[in-house]
């Protein structure tokens, strides 16, 4: 069978359009393929973000007694004495979502999953070495941008503050 240069010509012709509609079709294919990576990036973005139902159960709980006023006083344990220290705070709050921690701070920062320092996400547990002897002597809750529930003092009583640079960051939930 012979060809000649014009069917040859239209066949290669042919060909070639064929040729570029495929790659018109694999380039869209690749640009749907590159949006759904996109779309399931921003998804996991947003997952990652959502936070435990339990974890606001915990900072609304926190934010409720704050609002109630209850009194600090060191060693105070809720039962007893209806005042609290920072580590018998934290201890009430999370009790509220069925998480037992122990009465001190120092106990406290064993227990739970260790995250490092600077990857808390809100609900996790700030605990910090105040006296700059080595020994946990504080712990705080974390709220997100930078702020933390905790009590520490009888004229502050509960409140809101800045974190600052804690030393042992534990998570409950």
């Amino acid at each position: 069978m012979t060809i000649t240069f014009e069917e040859l010509l239209n066949g290669l012709t042919e060909l070639n359009t064929e040729l570029q509609a495929q790659t018109q079709r694999a380039n869209q294919l690749e640009l749907i393929r590159q949006q759904h990576d996109a779309q399931i990036a921003d998804l996991n973005n947003k997952i990652a973000t959502l936070t435990d139902p339990r974890v606001e159960s915990v900072i609304a709980e926190a934010k409720l007694l704050m609002n109630m006023k209850i009194p600090y006083v060191f060693g105070a344990e809720w039962e007893n004495d209806k005042a609290f220290d920072c580590s018998s705070f934290t201890q009430k709050i999370f009790k509220i979502v069925g998480i037992v921690l122990p009465r001190t701070s120092k106990d406290q920062a064993t227990h739970g999953t260790s995250i490092p320092v600077g990857q808390q996400k809100r609900g996790d547990c700030l605990f910090f070495d105040y006296n700059g002897d080595g020994v946990i002597d504080h712990v705080g809750t974390y709220l997100g941008d930078g702020t933390m529930i905790h009590t520490n003092t009888p004229t502050t009583g509960i409140n809101v503050k800045a974190i600052g640079t804690p030393k042992i960051v534990r998570r409950f939930i």
